[in-house]
Formats: structure tokens, sequence, C-alpha cells
């Protein structure tokens, strides 16, 4: 029975029946179904399954032997970072809790127990706050996910609930309260002279506009619009390398007189800084430039 590239066969003495299907590598490979002989529809069903998994996997990168989560892994954050998405902190977790425990597994063969047992371990470790293993989790979790969309397992086997993951709680519950600053102390960070004008305007947008780090990082001069009546107005659109925020929303956020008065300092001191005036698609506080003859700082761990 033939269709496609994949055949069903059975063999003499026997009442399984096999597949003929490419493997990785490119060669033909004899496996047996879980079916019987009379049951060509269903071995044929399982046998193309296996060969578009097999597909997939040799699109992702794989060529000899089974395709594992580490090997995947490299593929899947190289998209990430095609999609500009953050692929720093994903390879960071990654790295660090994951690849260490299942990285040699073949993708086809992670289950349920290994992220429970992944997930325990972790846990039983007891230096990791409960929102951090979240976001290990939600990591390999998302990897999983995209991965059966791709087609290269059946089904993605992340589905551990609040009792394997605990409780969403802070390392020491009494920080988050005080984890805020004072008005005094946004006061000296957007107005002391001794911090440079560039990082009172970085404070400012975080602490009187509320902006995230990333919206900061993205914020070009044709964002803002200072001489609007009676408040000036920031545009907020994009987000680090992104070309949308973080939720997709473009925001309108009044500029404040205190943001004010730290946006116009910067303003002034901008070409000193950079040997010409900014223009509409300048970054509103880029990276200073190196010096001619930068070098690494020593690690002070090293040795």
């Amino acid at each position: 029975m033939i269709r496609s590239s994949v055949s069903i066969f059975a063999r003499a003495g026997r009442r399984k029946l096999y597949a003929r299907v490419k493997g990785v590598d490119g060669s033909w490979k004899q496996v047996p179904t879980p079916y019987a002989i009379g049951q060509e529809a269903e071995a044929m069903a399982w046998a193309e399954k296996l060969a578009d998994r097999t597909d997939a996997a040799r699109a992702a990168g794989a060529t000899t032997g089974p395709l594992t989560v580490a090997r995947y892994a490299e593929a899947w954050l190289a998209e990430r970072k095609r999609q500009g998405l953050d692929h720093k902190n994903d390879r960071q977790r990654l790295r660090d809790h994951v690849l260490p425990a299942i990285g040699s597994l073949p993708l086809a063969d992670v289950r349920a127990r290994h992220l429970v047992a992944l997930v325990a371990d972790i846990r039983a470790a007891g230096a990791m706050a409960s929102r951090t293993l979240r976001n290990v989790y939600a990591v390999i979790s998302a990897l999983l996910r995209d991965a059966e969309l791709a087609g290269l397992i059946e089904r993605a086997p992340a589905k551990l609930t609040k009792h394997q993951l605990g409780p969403v709680a802070d390392a020491d519950p009494t920080t988050r309260e005080a984890a805020v600053f004072a008005r005094a102390e946004i006061e000296l960070l957007i107005g002391d002279p001794r911090v440079p004008l560039d990082r009172q305007a970085v404070y400012a947008l975080g602490a009187v506009a509320g902006l995230r780090h990333g919206e900061i990082a993205a914020l070009r001069w044709r964002h803002v619009d200072a001489h609007r009546e009676p408040l000036g107005m920031l545009t907020i659109a994009a987000s680090n390398a992104k070309t949308r925020t973080k939720t997709g929303v473009v925001r309108r956020v009044p500029i404040l007189p205190a943001l004010a008065g730290a946006l116009e300092d910067w303003l002034a001191a901008w070409p000193a800084a950079f040997g010409r005036h900014p223009g509409p698609d300048d970054l509103v506080v880029p990276l200073e430039l190196d010096p001619p003859k930068k070098q690494a700082r020593r690690n002070p761990r090293a040795g």
C-alpha cells in the first residue's frame, strides 16, 4: 500500500505492519507501527504523521539522529530574535535552568512528567522566586507550543498548574510594599546636578510619565510635542526594537511640568553630547558614543 513517499507493508510470519519512511538524514527507514494486518488505513495515517514530523525536524536543522530539545532551542531562539522578541532572556532561562535537565532529550519524547520533575527540582533548590520560576516555565511552554505548531511533536506537554508551579509570590513577601520611590528620591533623580542630564530625562520619563524601559529606549524626538497647549504630549508607539508597544496600543501621555523641564534641559545639552542637533528620527536618549580606544572592563570575578 503506497501513498506519497510513505509505504506500509507486512513482514512474513508477523502480524504487525511496518512503515517505510525517510529519516532526517534522507535515508529510508523501516519502523514498526502500532497496528496489525487489517488496520492498513490506521497504519498509513500513523506513518504519514511520522513522515511529517521528520520533515519538520529536517527543516528545523536536524540532519542526524533525533531532534533534541537543545538543537530545536537554537532554531527557536534564532526565530525569536528575527521577530524582535525577548530572545536574550529566553536564552538565559533555557541555558541556565531548562537545557541542563532536558536538553539532551529528543523533542518528541518530552512528556509532562519531565516538566513536573524540572519544576520540582528548581523549587526544591529554594534559590528561585516563584515569579521567576513561572517565567522559566513560560519559556519552555512557548517553545513546546511552537514545536507543536511546526508539526514537530504531536501535542505540547506543558500542562502544569499552580499545584506544580506553586503560588505567585515574592521570595520575600515584605519587600514589595516598600519597593517604591519616595517623592524626595524622585526629585533627586530628576533634578540633582550630580545626575547626568540624559539620566534625569530617563528617570523623569519613567517616574513622571510612567513609561516602560523599552518605551523610553524607543522614544524619538518626533514623538515629543513639547509646544502643544496646555500641556505637551508624548506619543508612545514602540518598545525597544519593535515597531509596537508591549500591548500593541499607541498611547498619548501628557508632558507634565517636571518632565518638561528635564526634557528641555536634555535637549539643550544634546548637541554637545553628540556633535549635532537632533533630528526628528533621533532617539531622545541614545547610548553615549564609545571613546575611540574603548577597552572592556575587567571582570572583577575573573580568576
